[in-house]
């Protein structure tokens, strides 16, 4: 691992691996840090946790979003959580939801970003080494290979990427019609950062995979990172992790339930249906006291 640059928090340890530690500390730091801003999935849980807190056992339900003005690179999201309270003070994350896309997050997914997050606590304020977060991922996680581009060989990487075009090597299917767009208005006289980020993954990926197979391992996610800066918002780290993880890679991620980070954390209830509709004229699951259509228009729960 990388020299660290951030400075450690230690007391996290204290709490590693327990879940009802970690939102203790979560909730601490909300009230004497205004700077401190966890990932809006993290906040949900957190909100589910603090109903259950001296409730009796159930489910109790966690909405949480950013709508951070001043952080532009964080990409707006709301989640709604289900938080089941079992006996002996453990928990059971029952079900996850992407509001703005619409989409259920795997629960095993969602157990790597909360784990993560744990982690990249242990660094104090909102941002983080590029490296060290790598760094950090890969050990976390056994599953994910992420793979920093090196920016000083992004010519090399850009010639390379128009050769394969002009030799008909990139394949453009109807699902990528974005991709086509951003195909169409690019030229290779441009520099690095005026590129679209989804086009300098692209071009980073066809370097890496053509010039560095060796980097890539058998078994596991391999993620091509491109990022422009030495250092990452937590919360912007943790969004491109989550997002690269919906659907196909999560297959790499089917078994993190037979163990898990957390020693008060238990697998969900088969059982427990994800399907239960919300209607329009319904109150509003987030118990804000509004009819689900004016709030948070929760379609499942």
């Amino acid at each position: 691992m990388p020299e660290l640059n951030n400075k450690l928090n230690l007391k996290i340890d204290e709490f590693e691996m327990s879940f009802t530690l970690y939102m203790n500390y979560v909730n601490r730091q909300f009230k004497k840090d205004e700077s401190y801003k966890p990932h809006p999935l993290v906040r949900a849980l957190l909100i589910a946790f603090s109903e259950a807190e001296n409730k009796p056992i159930g489910r109790y339900l966690g909405v949480s979003g950013n709508n951070d003005e001043e952080n532009e690179s964080v990409a707006s999201s709301c989640y709604t959580v289900v938080l089941e309270k079992l006996r002996d003070d453990k928990f059971s994350i029952l079900a996850i939801h992407d509001m703005n896309l619409g989409v259920e997050i795997p629960i095993e997914v969602g157990m790597i970003i909360l784990a993560l997050s744990m982690r990249l606590d242990r660094f104090q304020g909102n941002d983080i080494d590029i490296n060290e977060a790598i760094s950090l991922i890969n050990d976390t996680v056994p599953q994910l290979n992420i793979i920093l581009f090196n920016n000083q060989e992004w010519v090399s990487a850009r010639d390379n990427f128009k050769e394969i075009l002009e030799q008909k090597k990139f394949s453009i299917t109807p699902e990528m019609t974005e991709i086509s767009k951003q195909l169409s208005k690019i030229t290779f006289e441009m520099k690095w950062e005026e590129y679209p980020p989804q086009m300098r993954t692209i071009i980073a990926q066809s370097w890496i995979f053509d010039k560095y197979p060796e980097l890539l391992a058998d078994g596991k996610y391999n993620m091509i990172y491109t990022v422009l800066e030495d250092r990452i918002l937590k919360s912007q780290l943790l969004n491109n992790i989550l997002f690269s993880l919906y659907g196909e890679p999560s297959k790499y991620f089917s078994d993190i339930l037979e163990w898990t980070y957390f020693s008060d954390l238990c697998p969900p209830d088969n059982n427990f249906n994800k399907k239960e509709k919300v209607g329009r004229n319904d109150p509003c699951p987030c118990k804000s006291g509004k009819k689900n259509k004016n709030c948070c228009k929760i379609k499942y729960i």
